[in-house]
């Protein structure tokens, strides 16, 4: 058991040593994206658009469901479920930003109704 314990200390310290390239890049990396985060979230909630990616998540799946059928039922073996996601989420996306512009909605009515069908 002390052999696994000193082993594991090893590792350790082979890991979280500040030489490694592995924690040196794991902390450039935090330090960047905590930066980038911090200036996506607070224009995200400002906007009020803090649940969109689930909205467009929601609107793949019908996507996905739509592309098996028609290439099972039409025999279009170019119509994959990758295919029919991008699709889906680019028309969700579409709809949102047009009819945010147009309607004089708020986004989270907009992005609501979206994720509701």
């Amino acid at each position: 058991m002390t052999d696994f314990l000193q082993g594991l200390g090893e590792f350790f310290d082979a890991v979280a040593s500040p030489t490694t390239a592995l924690v040196r890049n794991a902390l450039i990396a935090g330090l960047i994206a905590s930066v980038t985060f911090g200036i996506v979230g607070g224009f995200v909630v400002t906007r009020r658009i803090s649940y969109i990616a689930a909205a467009i998540s929601h609107s793949i799946l019908g996507g996905i469901g739509a592309s098996i059928f028609l290439s099972r039922s039409l025999d279009w073996s170019w119509c994959t479920p990758l295919l029919g996601s991008i699709v889906s989420a680019l028309a969700s996306a579409l709809v949102i930003g047009m009819v945010s512009l147009k309607a004089k909605e708020r986004e989270d009515t907009i992005i609501g109704a979206i994720w509701a069908t």
